[in-house]
């Protein structure tokens, strides 16, 4: 079954970093979140401060940014392509319904 596909970039400190999320649509891979994250420690919790959601959820104190605001660049888009042909497998009838 197929998975959401999940990007990180995390600071070498790992106080800050940066996600993105994405969806299967039919035949698209949708970018569907985006959200900046800060840390008082390496182990503490993540703090959004920027995000944006296609679907927004819930109450958010910090920055929303639009769907054209948010940071969608290629090398982004390429890892997630390449993340969905990674769960991809080639196989016949019997070992699918195995």
């Amino acid at each position: 079954m197929y998975k959401p596909i999940k990007i990180e970039r995390i600071s070498e400190d790992k106080l800050t970093g940066k996600k993105w999320g994405f969806i299967l649509f039919e035949n698209s891979l949708v970018f569907d979140s985006y959200m900046e994250f800060e840390r008082k420690t390496p182990r503490s919790k993540e703090i959004t401060t920027i995000q944006y959601q296609r679907i927004k959820m819930g109450n958010f104190n910090g920055k929303e940014l639009s769907e054209e605001e948010a940071p969608f660049p290629d090398d982004i888009k390429q890892e997630a392509l390449q993340k969905l042909i990674d769960q991809l497998k080639v196989v016949t009838w019997s070992e699918y319904k195995s």
